[in-house]
């Protein structure tokens, strides 16, 4: 188990990183990430890791709908 005051310093880093983007800007993560599993489901691949081929699929395939 981690001591505690490794916990805390993990709270804060969190918390650090979630500050340093807009509301909108991580929904807009949230959602595009919420698509793109979805999309790897749909055809049967694996979203993380996602390989390069996987990725450039999904944006040439979302580029065209």
């Amino acid at each position: 188990m981690l001591p505690a005051l490794l916990h805390e310093k993990i709270e804060r880093a969190a918390a650090y990183a979630k500050a340093a983007r807009a509301g909108a800007t991580r929904r807009a993560y949230e959602s595009d990430w919420a698509i793109f599993t979805a999309w790897c489901v749909q055809h049967g691949l694996i979203s993380l890791p996602a390989t390069p081929e996987v990725v450039a699929v999904f944006a040439s395939d979302q580029a065209t709908a």
